[in-house]
């Protein structure tokens, strides 16, 4: 069982697909797509899909779990820009009615 949150449309790797996605767990793990990657290899792991003929534009949507520091996301995001992502998503959930 993945440690990562699922996110609908976010499936493996897939030369000329229209989304990548890059998984952040609680337990500090990360992920581009269904590769487990260190931290320091996000950047090197989105840029190799990025770099498939087709995915230049691919929407790039980065899911993390709700205990995961913002900071963390943020650093993400500045990962993904810098492999060359254009565009950039964070993935979020709608929350029941009634809870909070």
């Amino acid at each position: 069982m993945s440690a990562f949150p699922p996110l609908p449309g976010v499936l493996p790797t897939h030369p000329q697909r229209a989304s990548a996605g890059i998984g952040l767990s609680a337990a500090g793990e990360f992920a581009v797509d269904d590769h487990t990657v260190p931290a320091s290899g996000i950047a090197p792991a989105l840029a190799l899909r990025l770099a498939q003929p087709g995915n230049q534009d691919v929407l790039v949507v980065v899911r993390a779990d709700r205990q995961v520091p913002f900071s963390v996301i943020r650093h993400t995001l500045d990962e993904a820009r810098a492999a060359g992502a254009r565009r950039l998503a964070i993935a979020t959930r709608q929350r029941a009615e009634g809870r909070s």
